[in-house]
């Protein structure tokens, strides 16, 4: 019989060959894929980080709790409304936050130390945030806070910003790092009522950035508070907007 052997070994060889030109294949097809993966998670790691950073700004229009709902039209709020409901029943509760407004003098000179708002426009609108020690200093300054009220509310929902002669809201949510995103809206087309006793001649230009809405959106740390400022009324200085908010 002839001999088979060394055929049968020159196939186990390339057989033996093969597979590991498949196995390094594969080897370098995991490490590709690893790779890959790992990118990945960092790229989305990242771009969470970038969106959930803070963002502090000016505001020119109050932004909608359910902007993701505006493809219904009318429909938008009752759904809201209903879906609000069924979560709060269902799923999971809303988080109540509690926050305090303090109405402050327009004219009492603010603190001295407070330095430059991190926020500012060329209307008038001004924002500081005040941390714990210079929020407490504020409202121990003579003369500076005038009234004051706390409220609570769903996490992320609006809610009354207690300064008189000006409608105006807030809304605070919860944010990580022992922080609170904290939003003060003022429906500028409101501060017309003041005006309306005078005569055509007396009114302001509807021009003028005190009929204009404005707002600020910031994040403060626990303890912290936002301090701001409205543009100056054309006839009534000491009706300015002014207000401290802390969230709690």
């Amino acid at each position: 019989m002839p001999d088979t052997r060394p055929v049968k070994r020159a196939e186990w060889m390339d057989a033996n060959e093969t597979f590991g030109v498949k196995r390094r294949f594969w080897s370098r097809r995991k490490l590709v894929v690893f790779a890959v993966s790992v990118a990945t998670v960092i790229l989305l790691a990242g771009l969470l980080v970038w969106f959930s950073a803070p963002k502090n700004e000016l505001l020119t229009e109050m932004t909608t709790q359910q902007s993701r709902l505006k493809f219904l039209g009318p429909l938008r709020q009752p759904v809201s409304a209903a879906w609000q409901r069924f979560r709060g029943a269902w799923i999971k509760p809303l988080r109540l936050i509690t926050y305090s407004s303090y109405q402050l003098s327009a004219i009492a000179p603010l603190p001295a130390d407070l330095g430059a708002p991190v926020l500012t426009n060329e209307s008038g609108v001004a924002a500081w945030i005040l941390g714990a020690a210079m929020t407490e200093s504020a409202l121990k300054k003579l003369n500076l806070v005038r009234f004051d009220r706390k409220a609570t509310v769903p996490d992320g929902t609006w809610g009354p910003a207690f300064i008189q002669g000006h409608r105006a809201q807030c809304r605070p949510r919860s944010s990580p790092n022992q922080q609170t995103s904290l939003e003060v809206f003022v429906f500028g087309e409101a501060l017309q009522g003041q005006f309306q006793a005078r005569s055509p001649q007396a009114l302001p230009s509807t021009n003028h950035p005190s009929l204009k809405p404005f707002g600020a959106r910031v994040t403060v740390p626990n303890g912290s508070a936002l301090l701001m400022l409205g543009p100056i009324p054309e006839f009534d200085p000491a009706n300015r907007f002014a207000g401290l908010f802390i969230p709690e």
